[in-house]
Parts: C-alpha cells; sequence; structure tokens
C-alpha cells in the first residue's frame, strides 16, 4: 500500500514538473512574438520628423552635387587641362556605375555596422571627396587632373550608392508602416528635383568667375559641398542618439533576391527605371535642344525653365502622395505612365516650328509624370511584398537598395544613351524611340495582377490590417 502511494506521489511531481515545462515554454513563445510582431502605426514624434528630414533633404543635396559636374566640366577640363572628351565622358560616368555597384553593396555594409553608422560614414566621405575634388585641382597637369577627378568620382559614387540605401531603410522603419510606401516614392521623386537643378546650380556657379576668365572651378563644389557636409553633421549627431540608434540600427537578415525574385516587384521596378531614364536623358540633349533653332533660348533662360520645373515637381509630389490613396496606386501609375509617353509624342511627333509652345508643356508634363509614377509605384511595391508575405521592414535594406538601383540605373542610362541617340536620331527621332518603349508601360503594369498571374492571391491593402483567425493580415482584390 505504501508502495503504491509513493509511486502516485511520484507520478503526481513529474506531471507538475511537465506543466510547468510546459508553461515556460508558452510564455518564451509568447516573448517571442512580442518581439516579431508588427509596430502599429504611430504619428512620427518631432524627433523622428527631425530624423526624416535630413535623410530626405540628402538625397535632394546629394543628387544636386552629383548631376552638376556635367553643366561646367567639359568646359573647364578640355580648355584649361587640355583633357580629351573622352577621358572627360569616363570621369561623367564613373560616379554613377559606382553608384549602382554601391547600392547592390549597402545591404552587406548595414547588416554589419547598422543603419546610423554606415549613413554618417558614407555622407563624411562624399562631403570630404567633394571638398578635396574642388580644392586640390590647382597646379595639376593633364593626367594628375584625370587621376584625381576619376579617383574622387568614384569614391563620391561608391558613397552616395550607400548613403542613399541607409537614408531610404532609415525612413522605411522610423515612418508609420501604412505610409511606408509613400514616403519612399516622395523621397525619390524629391531626389529626382536635385537632377535638374544641379546643372543650374553648377553652371551659374562656375560661370561667376573673380578669378579668371577659364570658369570658377572651386565655387560649385564648395556651395554643393557646405550642403553635403552639413548633411554629415547632422547624421553624426544623430548616430550618437540612442533613441534614433534604437530605431534605425535594426539589421536586416534577407536578401535583394528574395524581393525581387517576385516577378510582379521586379516589374514595378523596371517601370521606375524607365521613367527615370527620360530625365537621364534630357541631361545631354535639353540645353543643344532649346538653344538652337527655332527657340534659341540663352543658357539662363534654359536654367530658369529648369527651376520652373523643378518648383513643380514639387507641387505634383505633394498632390500625388494623397492622391494614390484616392484613385488607388494602379490607377496613378497608369495616368503617369501615358503622361511620360504623350510628352514624348508630342516632342517627337509635333513640328517645333509650328508648336514651339508644346516643347515647353511636354518638358514640364514629362518631369512632372516621374512623380506621378514613382509616389505609386513604391506603395504598390509594399502591397506586394505583403501579399508575398515578405514584411518591408523586415526587408527595409534590399527595399532601399533596389528603389536605389532603379534610379540611378535609369539615371546613368537615360545620360549614356542620350548624346548617342541624338547624335543618329536628333533629338525628335530618339524622343519618337522612347516613346514606343513608354507606351507599353501600361501594359506591363496592369497585366501581371491580373488573377491569372497572381498566383492564387490577392493584392494586400495599402495599409496593415489586423491579424484575421489564421494569422495572416486582410487583403483586397487585386485591383484599385
Amino acid at each position: 500500500m505504501f508502495s503504491e502511494d509513493s509511486a502516485l506521489l511520484d507520478k503526481g511531481r513529474s506531471l507538475d514538473k511537465e506543466i510547468e515545462a510546459a508553461l515556460r515554454s508558452a510564455d518564451a513563445a509568447a516573448e517571442a512574438a512580442a518581439v516579431h510582431m508588427p509596430r502599429e502605426p504611430t504619428a512620427p514624434s518631432p524627433g523622428r520628423n527631425l530624423l526624416i528630414f535630413f535623410c530626405i533633404s540628402g538625397f535632394i543635396f546629394n543628387q544636386i552635387n552629383f548631376s552638376q559636374l556635367p553643366a561646367f566640366l567639359p568646359d573647364y577640363a578640355e580648355r584649361t587641362k587640355g583633357v580629351a572628351p573622352t577621358w572627360v565622358g569616363l570621369i561623367l560616368g564613373i560616379q554613377g556605375v559606382c553608384g549602382m555597384l554601391a547600392t547592390l553593396i549597402a545591404p552587406m555594409l548595414i547588416r554589419r555596422f547598422a543603419n546610423m553608422p554606415t549613413l554618417a560614414a558614407a555622407q563624411s566621405i562624399l562631403a570630404i571627396s567633394t571638398l578635396v575634388l574642388g580644392l586640390c585641382c590647382d597646379g595639376l597637369g593633364e593626367f594628375g587632373f584625370i587621376a584625381l577627378c576619376m579617383s574622387m568620382r568614384a569614391l563620391q559614387g561608391f558613397a552616395d550608392g550607400v548613403a542613399q540605401v541607409s537614408s531610404m531603410s532609415v525612413i522605411v522603419r522610423v515612418v508609420p508602416p501604412q505610409t511606408t510606401g509613400m514616403y519612399v516614392g516622395l523621397t525619390e521623386g524629391l531626389r529626382s528635383i536635385g537632377t535638374l537643378i544641379g546643372p543650374v546650380i553648377g553652371g551659374f556657379a562656375y560661370r561667376a568667375s573673380w578669378e579668371d576668365t577659364s570658369g570658377n572651378w572651386r565655387l560649385p563644389f564648395i556651395l554643393t559641398g557646405s550642403f553635403v557636409t552639413m548633411n554629415a553633421v547632422a547624421f553624426v549627431l544623430l548616430a550618437s542618439s540612442v533613441d534614433h540608434a534604437r530605431i534605425a540600427q535594426s539589421p536586416s537578415r534577407k536578401s535583394l533576391y528574395t524581393i525581387y525574385a517576385i516577378p510582379h516587384a521586379s516589374l514595378i521596378v523596371f517601370a521606375c527605371a524607365a521613367s527615370i531614364f527620360t530625365l537621364g536623358f534630357y541631361e545631354p540633349t535639353l540645353v543643344p535642344y532649346l538653344t538652337g533653332a527655332p527657340f534659341k533660348l540663352t543658357t539662363g533662360q534654359t536654367g530658369l525653365l529648369m527651376t520652373g520645373t523643378s518648383l513643380i515637381m514639387g507641387v505634383t509630389a505633394a498632390i500625388a502622395g494623397p492622391a494614390q490613396y484616392v484613385c488607388g496606386q494602379m490607377v496613378q501609375m497608369v495616368v503617369g505612365e501615358l503622361m511620360a509617353a504623350g510628352s514624348m509624342a508630342l516632342f517627337g511627333f509635333t513640328d517645333p516650328y509650328a508648336y514651339p509652345q508644346f516643347t515647353v508643356v511636354s518638358y514640364v508634363m514629362s518631369c512632372a509624370s516621374v512623380m506621378v509614377i514613382f509616389v505609386a509605384a513604391t506603395e504598390m511595391l509594399v502591397r506586394v511584398l505583403r501579399t508575398f508575405d515578405v514584411d518591408p521592414n523586415d526587408h527595409a535594406e534590399a527595399l532601399s537598395a533596389g528603389v536605389s538601383f532603379s534610379f540611378t540605373a535609369g539615371l546613368v542610362g537615360g545620360s549614356l544613351c542620350g548624346g548617342a541617340m541624338q547624335q543618329h536620331l536628333d533629338f525628335r527621332g530618339a524622343c519618337r524611340s522612347i516613346f514606343y518603349i513608354l507606351i507599353t508601360l501600361p501594359v506591363i503594369t496592369i497585366v501581371p495582377f491580373h488573377p491569372l498571374f497572381m498566383r492564387g492571391k490577392k493584392l494586400a491593402k495599402s495599409a496593415p490590417g489586423p491579424k484575421n483567425k489564421k494569422g495572416r493580415r486582410d487583403v483586397e482584390e487585386g485591383e484599385d
């Protein structure tokens, strides 16, 4: 009898231990789920708004710094240093190539060193290389000038590419989840403003020559270098902040392949690159076209046109952000793509002698379409990721790298191809060729989201909804 009671007591104790172990396991699972639970939408604090401001301003100033050089390098290098046009082209192109490579390497650097330290270091390197390029060219011969320009431009491109991805991933993690796509689109759209006003600032600063008749090489770099340095100091100060470091230093463990193996995501990025291609195309072609017959505008008048268009782009960005939630991202993307194609049709198929006013309309409409497309496309990209069970916050660096790569690739591709296209097809013929490409973008945008190509899924909502009983977020139909 005593032995039976002892056996029952032992069984009770072992059962108690099993229950305690099960409770501890359940508590651990609950804590882990709380850690990985998506953050709830919260309004950005003043400190976070300051961080977002400097990230966006960094995009604009860095792009101005990138795009100002074509306005005066050919004149200074060929007349003052005797540099051949081939080397001038290589100097102009190496920054974009290094920038594209850097956007692919940046996620690895961020995983290793975290966002804010990487961003502060990249922006500081960009500021230093800009000032060195502007202040250390005096007394150099032809080959010394080429070596300095090639090395500093390559360093600027790499630093700028890393800064782009770091800034964008910071923005993705700081803003409320339901506005992620809108902020990414606005940031990339506002960055394109720097593409337009960079040559204007560089050209006017270069012509403000109080030293000699060959142009003021230093002043453009001092101006843009000052703005870049200001952002570098701001990032260094923000990196030392505990709150910002905690917010922006969560490393991504996923690769670019995770996102862009999804065909729908890759097609959206391609549409963005194609729209930016038009801005790159204008860099070597627009000024010669407008300063020739029948327009015969001065360089100053062309600069004013670019500056005014930049302001219109800013207004368009402010409208396109909230408008996408009214008309739907897909509708807005298609409208922007038709605007881009229509602007090229006006350039290519209307007689500039009979309808010179259409030229200004075409240019403004083309630049505004970039804003319309980019703002909606990035939100569509976020929705696609959620549809295929990919959390944008867990892939912030890869998401940022892909968007930045599409922007840089489109801009550099348009700039490199623009001169050759104008030489062989003339400006209007090149515009007709671009039109035939852009007019296919609405088809690429709409068709993949037909239920036949969605693998049985429905496109996720713009804002992440509450989880349903199956643990998945609510979704809506694939069409807006």
